[in-house]
């Protein structure tokens, strides 16, 4: 059970006129409770009303009037008064709470209006989902050639006869090559949006690094009941595992284009100048060898990778 007693007023309101009711009853009641329901009635979302049964064990009675949706948004924190006033005392621009708690507009605490409250040394921090203008740039190396088509949502790279493609499907944000960079930006971005611009940032980085130097992933050849027979077979473009644990059947993993294998001995080496290219090439000959149905703990043949572009693993 929920011991967050904000939480669990607000989501019953919610669930209650999901289903149509209008009226609800809050049995778990607190002082912040009630100042934020005080705040909706005066929005006019809400009428409330608090009800003593002599029990010891007030209720609050809910009406619903004019709302559509409220919750309270997690993780809150408890801060120091002085500390949350240095922090977010330049978004203290609006004159209730309740206006922030159901317009979330670009605020984090309206901080005049609970210190009238008197609520002692701490204040209880609710974080939102801000919105604001972000942006992003990417140094374009020297010798690389970077172009971006905005029909096709495309980013091309090119490098001494190397040349990388991909595909961007990223709504509300922008990318522009421009001035020796490449620029990625949103405007009022969510969490949502900043995370795909990191995707986009990161993606193009590694374009950048494996133009200039191959990304190499490495791979052993564990024979521990029976030797088997490792080989790359250029024109199906796979590669082809044999007598693997004694089976007659052949195995085969399929080389992403791009990518380049060359075994010797029990190392193979897959490398190319798309990292994911490699890495996907790796991963299929690592699962070629997968075991369903047997104990890992003795039946340990296989061909596992041991090193990736940057660690060992």
């Amino acid at each position: 059970m929920s011991q967050d007693i904000v939480s669990d007023a607000l989501n019953g309101i919610m669930n209650s006129k999901r289903v149509g009711k209008l009226n609800v009853e809050i049995t778990r009641i607190s002082k912040f409770l009630l100042n934020i329901l005080e705040m909706m009635k005066a929005k006019g979302h809400i009428d409330f009303e608090v009800k003593d049964e002599g029990d010891g064990k007030p209720k609050v009675v809910v009406k619903i009037l004019k709302l559509n949706e409220c919750k309270a948004i997690k993780p809150r924190y408890f801060v120091k008064k002085m500390k949350l006033i240095d922090t977010f005392g330049d978004f203290c621009h609006l004159e209730t709470l309740g206006h922030w708690l159901f317009r979330q507009v670009r605020v984090c605490l309206v901080i005049k209006k609970l210190m009238k409250l008197n609520w002692g040394e701490q204040l209880l921090l609710i974080s939102i989902k801000m919105k604001k203008d972000l942006i992003r740039e990417i140094e374009i190396p020297e010798g690389v050639a970077v172009s971006f088509d905005d029909e096709e949502s495309q980013i091309v790279i090119k490098k001494d006869g190397k040349e990388l493609t991909r595909k961007f499907d990223l709504p509300k944000i922008l990318l522009v090559v421009k001035d020796g960079k490449v620029t990625i930006s949103a405007k009022k971005a969510t969490k949502r949006e900043s995370k795909l611009m990191g995707t986009a940032e990161a993606h193009i980085k590694n374009m950048f690094k494996g133009l200039a130097e191959d990304f190499v992933y490495k791979m052993e050849v564990a024979n521990v009941h029976f030797p088997m027979s490792v080989k790359v077979d250029d024109a199906r473009k796979v590669v082809s595992v044999k007598s693997f644990l004694g089976e007659t059947t052949e195995r085969t993993a399929k080389i992403v284009e791009g990518a380049k294998v060359d075994i010797k001995g029990s190392e193979v080496t897959i490398t190319s100048h798309n990292i994911e290219a490699a890495g996907q090439t790796a991963g299929n000959i690592e699962k070629a060898t997968r075991l369903t149905g047997r104990d890992r703990r003795i039946f340990q043949d296989g061909i596992f990778i041991t090193e990736k572009p940057g660690r060992k693993i």
